[in-house]
């Protein structure tokens, strides 16, 4: 018995909005963007929209008579509802597949939230789309935002026969507010969460857009994916250029890579890297690398496991550096796989590292000694068996558990925590229990 930390998943926080926004065709290069999100903010409370593809009778989109495909969900309240429409699509788990691709419009705000089990959502066409799409503002005036998309509690794949780069999800999903609302970025509104992506050997997972948008809302925009499973995606979770993005909690399993930031800009709609935090992650099997990345000003890997992964399991790539900080290398666990990681020479005056474990790995790079800390014991693995609750987790005893002065407050290596000894269990279980009788 033990006890698992978990991820705490936040709710929508409530914000004050008037009546929805019609969109408009265009907005004038000299309109504020913060005019127009000051407009077009947020719903105090979520509408719900329903899909059900078994359902056979008249559709309103309630619970009671729902949409039966997603898109019709998606287009009626695009339509109906205008934009930023603080929509919560629930898809009903069936058992049956929902087939085709699902696009969300330019202006757009909505979450796509699976019920009754995790709801699989698959294209099987042979047309080059990829299965969730954020439409973006690449083609549009300057001034329209591209749409903005939850996903939680889904299972999506991506079966096109297209050849050319193609994903699970291409999406943009902010988790943070806009201006003149005062949600913490602790409290996320939209995000990726409790989602499982199959890329089937030859598809990534989910691509992280992240377009330029106006200075006065740039603060404001941040990617989130946490709690989530990849499998067999080319690369598990990939960023375009962005200025913001947080990869946490997350399992990838038997990817190529399981984090990618290598895109170059070359777009005046995409920013240089900036402000990527990727931790608390478990990434084994990754036949190519675990994290693939720029040496860009705040560019963190913390608290990872890296698992019998090939190739290097981080690789810095020379990057366009500029003065908001370094790249970064905490906390983490590289076991029994082929290399650690490397860095060009040029940029090590911008990298800062400490207290990694390296143990079992295959090759030396001769950047392992790197910074400080390191560290070369076994980290004694409560459970080396896939599947087993406590796969990954620490032995209490292990060396790389109950550390101190370690980046972030952290108490241990790694992504996940030291398996209680069983004292220590029971300590907590009637810890647990008093908070309980004192909030009765």
């Amino acid at each position: 018995m033990k006890i698992v930390q978990g991820v705490l998943l936040s709710a929508c926080l409530a914000v004050c909005v008037n009546a929805a926004v019609a969109r408009p065709r265009f907005l004038a290069n000299e309109v504020s963007y913060r005019a127009w999100y000051e407009r077009a903010m947020l719903a105090a409370t979520w509408s719900n929209l329903w899909v059900d593809n078994t359902w056979t009778g008249a559709v309103a989109g309630t619970e009671a008579a729902p949409f039966t495909n997603i898109q019709a969900a998606v287009d009626y309240t695009d339509a109906t509802l205008g934009s930023w429409s603080s929509v919560s699509i629930i898809i009903r788990n069936t058992g049956t597949d929902y087939e085709g691709q699902v696009m969300v419009p330019n202006a757009q705000a909505l979450r796509l939230v699976g019920t009754n089990g995790r709801p699989t959502l698959v294209y099987h066409g042979t047309a080059p789309l990829n299965t969730i799409q954020s439409d973006t503002n690449y083609f549009y005036p300057p001034a329209m935002p591209p749409a903005q998309v939850g996903l939680e509690n889904l299972r999506v794949e991506n079966h096109s026969s297209a050849p050319g780069e193609l994903y699970c999800a291409a999406i943009q999903t902010w988790h943070s507010v806009e201006p003149a609302v005062t949600n913490p970025p602790a409290a996320p509104r939209f995000g990726v969460h409790d989602c499982m992506f199959d890329g089937r050997g030859d598809k990534g997972g989910v691509l992280l857009y992240d377009l330029k948008q106006h200075p006065d809302i740039e603060a404001y925009n941040s990617n989130l994916v946490w709690n989530c499973r990849f499998e067999r995606c080319t690369a598990g979770v990939t960023l375009w250029a962005g200025k913001e993005a947080r990869i946490f909690g997350n399992w990838f399993v038997s990817n190529g890579a399981a984090v990618v930031a290598v895109a170059d800009t070359n777009s005046v709609y995409q920013r240089a890297y900036r402000d990527i935090y990727v931790y608390h992650n478990i990434m084994a099997w990754c036949a190519d690398a675990g994290c693939r990345g720029g040496v860009y000003p705040n560019l963190v890997y913390y608290n990872n496991t890296f698992y019998e992964c090939g190739g290097t399991n981080v690789s810095f790539n020379a990057g366009v550096l500029g003065p908001e900080g370094p790249a970064e290398l905490h906390n983490n666990i590289f076991y029994n796989g082929s290399a650690a990681w490397i860095a060009d020479m040029a940029t090590t005056n911008m990298l800062i590292v400490s207290n990694n474990l390296y143990n079992a790995m295959g090759s030396a790079t001769g950047w392992e000694q790197f910074g400080g800390g390191a560290m070369t014991n076994p980290p004694d693995f409560a459970s080396q068996t896939p599947g087993a609750a406590e796969f990954l987790y620490l032995n209490d005893a292990s060396p790389a558990a109950h550390k101190s002065g370690l980046y972030g407050g952290a108490t241990y290596l790694g992504a996940l925590p030291p398996v209680p000894e069983p004292g220590a269990v029971c300590t907590l279980l009637v810890l647990a229990g008093m908070a309980a009788r004192c909030k009765r």
